[in-house]
């Protein structure tokens, strides 16, 4: 995925997701094509990601500090791979569950 980078700092694991790649802004400008007031910039992103894993997968957010900005979201986690995993997976199905959402719009 061109649009996730993960890096490693030591004991920290940062996962920074680039919101204004063409996958994830497609996505988003889906999302505020249905939605009007959802502009997903990163600050909506974190929003989004945290209430959907609160819903699905409550314990991948143990121990991540999410950091969001205009263009990107960054996910940091102490060294702790399966968590990383698990967030990359959710935001898969996340991005699979939109692609089918749209045959419905």
């Amino acid at each position: 995925m061109d649009y996730v980078k993960i890096l490693k700092y030591g004991k920290i694991i940062n996962l920074t997701f680039y919101i204004e790649h063409d996958k994830p802004f497609e996505i988003g400008e889906k999302m505020n094509g249905i939605y009007e007031k959802a502009y997903m910039n990163g600050y909506n992103w974190e929003a989004f990601l945290n209430y959907y894993l609160e819903k699905n997968s409550p314990e991948v957010l143990e121990g991540v500090e999410m950091d969001p900005e205009a263009g990107i979201l960054t996910a940091y986690y102490d060294n702790t791979f399966s968590h990383i995993y698990f967030f990359m997976l959710s935001f898969i199905q996340v991005s699979r569950q939109a692609e089918k959402a749209e045959a419905y719009i």
